[in-house]
């Protein structure tokens, strides 16, 4: 691992792709890696982790498997929307993820800068900036349309419709699949618990 590098370590599904992509174009660093790792959160290497609602991430994680030419995943990880099966055995496996994340970020998380995705998505760059001091790098204040840049460079890389905002029929399915699942309900607690020690964090700045 060089010495500037940026490492984003969240759930599946919870915005890390945009801001891979945004943190390329806007810090100057060496590296930005992209983790769900959960040695690498309980270590003690500076980290970012976007904490979003676990109804959201999970859909999303979920969507790639079905971006099925377009998202570089392996053949076998391609479903079908029909399979329920699979899909509530994997809703199961990212809930089960994310759980251990929380828990995790609440027994130490002084050494993760903690983002909450809502926030984040409604002043991107603000945030941007903010990891950047968070590193002691630079930050580059872009002059032109970061999110219209963003999306092309992700596009021609294969990963368009993780970024856009319209969802897909699929995703439809997933989000009704995921709401229903009564099991995510104690994981929805707790980032409500981690989403408020953000908020109260930031008032005391």
């Amino acid at each position: 691992m060089t010495t500037k590098t940026v490492i984003i370590n969240s759930p599946p599904g919870s915005g890390n792709t945009y801001l891979t992509y945004l943190l390329k174009k806007v810090i100057e660093c060496d590296e930005v890696t992209v983790n769900h790792d959960l040695e690498i959160l309980n270590s003690d290497l500076k980290q970012v982790a976007l904490i979003r609602n676990p109804y959201e991430s999970i859909a999303s994680a979920a969507s790639r498997h079905f971006f099925a030419n377009e998202y570089p995943i392996p053949e076998e990880d391609k479903w079908n929307i029909e399979d329920t099966k699979i899909i509530q055995v994997s809703i199961n496996d990212y809930m089960h993820r994310s759980r251990l994340f929380f828990e995790s970020i609440q027994k130490k998380s002084d050494h993760i800068k903690l983002i909450a995705f809502d926030d984040f998505k409604n002043n991107e760059l603000k945030y941007a900036e903010e990891i950047a001091k968070f590193y002691n790098f630079e930050f580059k204040d872009p002059d032109y349309d970061i999110n219209e840049f963003i999306y092309k460079e992700a596009t021609d890389f294969g990963v368009g419709s993780r970024l856009s905002n319209t969802k897909s029929k699929e995703r439809e399915i997933l989000d009704e699949m995921v709401r229903s699942y009564n099991k995510i309900e104690e994981v929805y607690e707790t980032y409500l618990a981690i989403k408020d020690s953000i908020q109260s964090t930031r008032n005391m700045l």
